[in-house]
């Protein structure tokens, strides 16, 4: 696992927070899903036992989160008090999903994104370099409130780490939709894998799509033609076809999505970028400030109300 390791940077701290939508992220510390209203009070718990850098992915009015159990739980992202705790609802069994009785320790759920025809790609890893599956998952078809596990199949990765086309390093990390393609965050590898969204299952026609990159983590794609990546030091910007170019020199950053004008990062803090900015030097600006030991780093996504139209989106 990477040494996440904070620079020195400006941030303003006056940024509105819209109270028409809501922030939904990861404690990285205590694993719980908090759902933050607004900027000057404190986030609702809304569920336990996430993965620390699993993925969240609004789905069909519900939450998609990644559990620290290896399953894609799904979750009643508006559920308030003891009613959360009936809210929760298995949908993917990972290890079930591989075959695998017993995973090895360090097996953990990384991110996940939703494609245009509504495939569903989990990233997973073993936990360290030699030992347990790495890989993607892609689920088709999934309904709500019933298991999708039977409907999934691995498209990228294998029974152990590596460095190969059709291999991934074993810490699980982002994954985003861009077009036709899957682009995984292939963190200890120091690259971004490329999967055909349309393929069923492996073997995939497996590419690189950007490489030399210092640890990459988080992945999020950004209007029509900027691929956002943070890295252990900075967060730079990926063109369609893979040109790399820095956008902030933002350091010590997990996950990010793009909600309209804004991006949100998760620092630590929740921090954000005007989603205009073409770099190199876009600055956050402070959303949250983390309180009561809270620390941000995993899964990070932006809800609205039903019929509500946020100020953000």
């Amino acid at each position: 696992m990477m040494l996440l390791v904070a620079t020195a940077q400006a941030v303003n701290t006056n940024t509105p927070f819209s109270r028409e939508g809501s922030i939904v992220f990861t404690d990285s510390l205590t694993k719980r899903l908090l759902r933050l209203d607004g900027a000057d009070g404190m986030p609702r718990v809304i569920a336990h036992d996430l993965a620390t850098y699993g993925g969240l992915v609004p789905w069909k009015g519900m939450m998609l989160a990644a559990g620290k159990r290896h399953e894609v739980m799904e979750i009643d992202p508006w559920c308030e008090g003891s009613a959360c705790g009936s809210s929760t609802r298995s949908l993917v069994d990972v290890p079930k999903a591989l075959g695998v009785g017993k995973v090895v320790d360090g097996f953990a759920l990384g991110g996940m994104a939703l494609c245009g025809d509504g495939a569903l790609f989990i990233a997973y890893g073993g936990g360290n370099a030699t030992v347990g599956h790495s890989g993607v998952l892609r689920c088709e078809g999934c309904e709500p409130k019933t298991d999708c596990t039977s409907k999934c199949a691995v498209v990228d990765g294998g029974e152990s780490p590596g460095a190969g086309m059709h291999q991934l390093g074993g810490y699980a990390a982002g994954v985003e939709c861009v077009g036709d393609s899957v682009l995984v965050a292939d963190n200890t590898n120091l690259r971004v894998q490329a999967i055909p969204a349309s393929c069923p299952r492996s073997p995939c026609n497996i590419s690189t799509f950007a490489s030399q990159l210092n640890y990459p983590l988080g992945i999020s794609k950004v209007g029509t033609d900027t691929i956002l990546v943070t890295l252990d030091s900075s967060i730079i910007s990926l063109a369609l076809d893979g040109q790399v170019r820095r956008w902030s020199t933002q350091g010590d950053c997990g996950y990010l999505v793009q909600a309209g004008k804004r991006v949100f990062v998760a620092n630590g803090n929740i921090i954000s970028f005007d989603s205009s900015c073409r770099g190199p030097d876009c600055a956050p600006s402070l959303v949250w400030n983390a309180t009561g030991g809270i620390k941000v780093y995993g899964g990070v996504a932006y809800i609205t109300a039903p019929a509500v139209n946020s100020a953000w989106t």
